[in-house]
């Protein structure tokens, strides 16, 4: 398709799963069972003849596959204003980082400024002496102050890039990619919050930009609240409210006058929309307490103890999800707090070989969330491992050659992965992935 040269928003409605690629760059990935949803991702392309792949399956019930394309502007999305003089981010920069999706360096950084802004379009260029203009690693940190509301935060990048607000992972994009738009919303109480970005650069042109502006949006959920006076949350709630965090030290009072101090219940229930992704949910409590999600029970201590946190991590398909957070307090001190936040997936390695016709490793069990990397090499013959159902692969090696792949298994169930080479895979040159 010849396009204008600007940003260009590519929107899908579908049922079941859907992939849209432009010039090879994945921009919308929802390869998974769905009904009929809608979902965008926004890229920005040169003036041109681009090539626009779309791939579509449907697994039973209703079949929806419709995709178009919008232009939003005719040039990147604008920076924000300039900071107030003297303002600016803390800048770190690492020669670091060869390969793709690089571990963030331990050492000290190699350059250290405040960049007035994220705004760089460094071309076949770097950062500056000692940086190298390829294989480098940064990262930007400032607290701002934000008023309450909704905020859409969007880079710019070629390669990788990370945002987080106060440690929530907003933007995760750290893959090898050329120019590339993407966005991600969050809710923020009023005042100041940490922004930190991260990037890395592996080779060819480099390009680092990150901006934020409120949506309009509302404010986040807040938790619909009951507070019984029983510590077994029976019969009726004497006291229903919303409340817009669970971060409570009552000491030796209550929720309200109309509560006990001692031996009273409560149950917080919020839905709220989720980024794929594992997120970590904590608690603290005296007495007891239990965490849901989506009925799910990721934490449980109802037991009688003093103040005690504890930590779970699960993982959350994009979308809306309900928490409930329930609690009693016996007697004494009165403590009950709740906390969530986005964290890398744990790493699964797996070493496997090929020879004609097998794969020394013929089955590959994995948790659901977990990221999952394949060491691929070939003990004789041409070979490579695919696994159609997340579409990825190796590429091909001859014999002694070793290459790698890496994904997150996202989507339950059984997947075939086979050498793609000649006939091989009729051969008997097949695995199971099983995703649980």
């Amino acid at each position: 398709i010849d396009f204008a040269a600007g940003t260009y928003r590519f929107t899908t409605r579908s049922d079941d799963g859907i992939r849209v690629y432009v010039d090879g760059t994945l921009v919308i990935n929802q390869w998974n069972d769905h009904g009929p949803t809608v979902h965008t991702g926004d890229t920005l392309l040169t003036a041109g003849t681009h090539l626009v792949k779309v791939e579509f399956y449907e697994n039973g019930g209703g079949a929806v596959a419709e995709m178009s394309y919008v232009q939003l502007s005719g040039e990147p999305p604008p920076p924000p204003p300039p900071p107030p003089p003297g303002d600016g981010y803390a800048a770190e920069y690492w020669n670091a980082g060869t390969g793709s999706s690089p571990a963030m360096p331990t050492a000290a950084p190699q350059l250290t400024r405040t960049d007035p802004l994220i705004d760089f379009d460094w071309g076949g260029g770097g950062p500056g002496a000692p940086i190298n203009i390829d294989h480098f690693i940064a990262r930007w940190t400032r607290t701002i102050d934000f008023a309450e509301g909704t905020y859409r935060f969007t880079t710019r990048s070629d390669d990788g890039v990370r945002v987080y607000v106060d440690g929530v992972l907003v933007i995760n994009q750290w893959n090898d990619h050329g120019p590339t738009v993407h966005t991600g919303d969050t809710a923020l109480t009023a005042g100041a919050h940490l922004v930190k970005v991260e990037f890395y650069e592996n080779g060819g042109g480099a390009v680092a930009e990150m901006s934020y502006a409120p949506t309009g949006a509302p404010p986040a959920a807040t938790w619909n609240a009951q507070y019984f006076s029983n510590q077994t949350l029976s019969g009726s709630p004497t006291v229903t409210r919303t409340e817009s965090a669970i971060d409570f030290n009552w000491g030796g009072g209550s929720p309200d006058a109309a509560i006990p101090v001692d031996h009273f219940s409560a149950r917080f229930t919020r839905t709220k929309s989720y980024a794929t992704g594992t997120y970590q949910f904590t608690a603290t409590a005296d007495d007891g307490v239990r965490v849901f999600v989506d009925g799910v029970l990721v934490i449980d201590h109802w037991v009688d103890q003093p103040p005690t946190t504890y930590s779970a991590n699960h993982f959350l398909t994009e979308g809306e999800h309900a928490v409930v957070v329930e609690y009693y307090e016996n007697g004494g001190g009165a403590v009950v707090r709740e906390e969530e936040r986005a964290v890398e997936s744990p790493l699964k390695t797996f070493d496997v070989s090929g020879i004609n016709y097998a794969f020394s490793v013929t089955e590959i069990r994995v948790n659901l969330g977990e990221r999952v990397k394949i060491n691929f090499s070939s003990a004789g013959g041409f070979h490579d491992w695919v696994l159609d159902g997340y579409g990825v692969g190796t590429p091909r090696v001859s014999a002694g050659a070793t290459t790698s792949v890496e994904f997150l298994a996202d989507t339950p169930g059984a997947f075939e992965y086979f050498c793609s080479v000649g006939s091989h895979r009729i051969l008997g040159m097949v695995g199971t992935l099983i995703v649980e």
